[in-house]
């Protein structure tokens, strides 16, 4: 009897520990009142799109906060801001939507804003686009202009200073 009980003690620790293993499982997805978990909140679903630009930015753009349209696929969430100022005859047109990671991996550099990697996707004359990773989605912006207030470079820094500070992505 003593043999058996001896020819089991090293395989103890390993039973220990399964036990542990199968009887602790954390299912938890991230929920109200859960923990880490491995799913991730959208940003999307955190912040309101068209109040994501600051006054300030909107205002350099040479557009107005009444020109912002929500874009409604729950798929690609965003806004748009179109205006013409009538002043200079300057127009400019910015947009952006949310998309999953991975959605844009050709890129033609990187700049970096408030500490986040943004990759530059285009960049022209008149118009650009950057992807700003953020959580669990990526931020895309576009920039076009008509003799626009600013050159696309500047107008897409400033808009995406505004969308990493409103969604959080720091």
């Amino acid at each position: 009897m003593a043999r058996r009980i001896l020819s089991v003690i090293p395989l103890l620790p390993a039973v220990v520990a399964l036990i542990g293993v199968t009887g602790c499982s954390n299912n938890d997805t991230g929920g109200a009142g859960g923990g880490s978990g491995d799913q991730q909140q959208p940003v999307a679903d955190e912040v309101d799109a068209c109040s994501s630009l600051s006054a300030d930015t909107i205002d350099q753009l040479g557009l107005s906060q009444d020109d912002a349209i929500e874009l409604t696929d729950p798929d690609e969430p965003g806004c748009e801001w179109k205006g013409i100022n009538a002043a200079d005859g300057a127009d400019a047109d910015i947009l952006f939507w949310v998309l999953e990671p991975g959605s844009h991996t050709d890129s033609v550099g990187s700049v970096t804003i408030a500490g986040i990697e943004v990759t530059i996707w285009h960049i022209g004359d008149t118009s650009g686009r950057y992807v700003v990773p953020c959580g669990a989605d990526e931020l895309v912006l576009n920039y076009i202009q008509n003799h626009g207030p600013l050159t696309p470079t500047e107008a897409l820094d400033l808009a995406a200073a505004d969308l990493i500070d409103a969604y959080g992505c720091a």
